[in-house]
């Protein structure tokens, strides 16, 4: 049977909000995979998405949730994990806070991985990093190179502190950026994307199709 924790949409909003914050980072110079998420895990320059989620977990208090708690690079040392654990989704079900692994070449072998951010119809919005030498926001077609979909067992929350000090609050104003929608912004900030129309009514009945980088959107309250 999956394996499923009943925690897991209260403890993926805490890892999802830990990786929002690093949308924007990039590698030092471009092209160098020179980032924080290596040096901390005490690894020279070399690929880094998988890093990325491995920082992420570790940040968050989900260090267990992930890789057994050990440190892991490759992808497809993530996808036999999951296989071996029965933690692997059919690649249509995933959910914010689940493991997604894409096959590029394709191969058969996964060489890129993300965290699921929210989900509209059949496009996953995602926080990947090693993406154009950045960590990015990027929507992914689940048609389109999805190789796999894992869904972490994140058991108990970590401590109150934790929980206080990686939470933030939901911002008067937002500044959209690259991958956006309001459909993801509301996923994020009101808990349901499908309140994407509040945004837009909060600011003068925005057409959606109209959002651009930069804009500044007001957040109605909860």
């Amino acid at each position: 049977m999956l394996k499923q924790s009943a925690m897991h949409e209260a403890n993926s909003k805490i890892l999802l909000q830990i990786a929002a914050k690093e949308v924007g980072t990039q590698e030092d110079p471009p092209g160098s995979n020179n980032v924080k998420y290596l040096k901390e895990a005490g690894v020279g320059p070399t690929a880094w998405c998988v890093a990325f989620v491995w920082w992420c977990f570790k940040k968050a208090g989900f260090s267990a949730a992930l890789y057994g708690g050990k440190k892991v690079f490759y992808c497809p040392n993530v996808y036999n994990w999951a296989k071996e654990n029965n933690l692997l989704l059919p690649i249509n079900k995933g959910r914010p806070g689940d493991i997604i692994l894409f096959d590029w070449e394709p191969n058969g072998v996964p060489n890129h991985v993300g965290l699921i951010e929210s989900v509209e119809g059949s496009v996953y919005h995602t926080i990947e990093g090693n993406w154009r030498n950045m960590v990015c926001r990027v929507n992914r077609p689940m048609n389109n190179g999805v190789f796999a979909v894992i869904r972490p067992d994140y058991g108990d929350p970590p401590p109150p502190e934790l929980q206080a000090a990686e939470l933030t609050a939901v911002p008067e104003v937002y500044t959209v950026a690259a991958g956006d929608t309001l459909f993801t912004i509301a996923q994020r900030y009101l808990g349901d994307g499908r309140r994407w129309h509040e945004i837009a009514a909060a600011n003068n009945n925005l057409d959606p199709r109209k959002v651009s980088v930069g804009m500044k959107l007001k957040i109605p309250v909860k």
